[in-house]
Order: structure tokens, then sequence, then C-alpha cells
């Protein structure tokens, strides 16, 4: 058993976008992936501000 974290899976269909709050286009769809391994469900995470639209604990339950 693993703790939840995400994983941003290569996509070169989907670029990235600008960030809301620091303006770089750094934002990726990142799936949720839950304490068995299993995808839980999609966030968008900005890799340079590490800017979150929802908070994992959140998706997680």
């Amino acid at each position: 058993m693993t703790v939840p974290h995400l994983e941003i899976p290569p996509d070169t269909v989907a670029p990235p976008v600008p960030c809301e709050r620091c303006g770089y286009r750094t934002v990726h769809v990142a799936e949720v992936i839950g304490q068995h391994g299993r995808p839980m469900g999609n966030v968008l995470v900005c890799t340079r501000c590490q800017g979150r639209q929802y908070d994992i604990e959140t998706v997680s339950r």
C-alpha cells in the first residue's frame, strides 16, 4: 500500500496551459493515485509553483 500521490502522465495531446497564480505555461492534468495504486481522479497542477485547483486530500476522500 502506498500513500496517495499525484502523477503527470506523458501526454502530447494536451499541452500545458498558463497558471493563474504564477503566469507560466506549466499547468498539467495530473492523476490522483490512491493507496492501492489505482487512479482516483484528475486535478490540475502547476509544476512551477505547485498550485493546485483541488486539494489532493479533498479528492482522495
